[in-house]
């Protein structure tokens, strides 16, 4: 495994998800997507093996067996988060570089998917009457002296 740290940035090639082959054998399935920004917020431990299903009716009596994983392996997958409120994913080691696909946009690279709220602006058309602008507003103002933004 790379030496990663909780909170570092890095680049994401592939989503991997948990499931089953067709001979009910748990896997790691690999997703490619086109390269994003993540960061890593933590590890996760997955296990693999064969999965057997219950038998014996609605889980009553002497002959039901219930399902089980009967467990060959476990892999350790990095979990990231593209934005600050989006879901975490697993990622296997292999698909994550460290650095940035937009490194000339800064930490707004990896919350881009996030709505911003718009600042609210303070104009000063004259020392007498500030003129404040919030977000979605529209105001027609005549500047008759050099604009002084805060």
């Amino acid at each position: 495994m790379q030496a990663l740290e909780i909170g570092q940035r890095v680049i994401v090639r592939a989503i991997s998800t948990m499931g089953y082959d067709g001979h009910n054998n748990r896997v790691v399935n690999r997703n490619s997507i086109v390269p994003v920004d993540a960061v890593i917020t933590g590890q996760a431990v997955r296990y693999l093996g064969k999965y057997h299903r219950s038998h014996g009716g609605d889980g009553w009596g002497e002959d039901y067996t219930p399902a089980e994983l009967a467990v060959s392996g476990s892999v350790t997958l990095w979990c990231v988060r593209m934005g600050l409120k989006n879901r975490e994913h697993l990622v296997q080691d292999a698909d994550l570089e460290p650095g940035s696909v937009r490194p000339h946009l800064g930490s707004q690279a990896i919350y881009m998917s996030m709505p911003k709220r718009a600042p609210r602006l303070t104009y000063i058309a004259s020392p007498e009457e500030p003129v404040t602008i919030e977000a979605g507003e529209v105001k027609r103002i005549t500047f008759q002296e050099p604009i002084l933004l805060t």
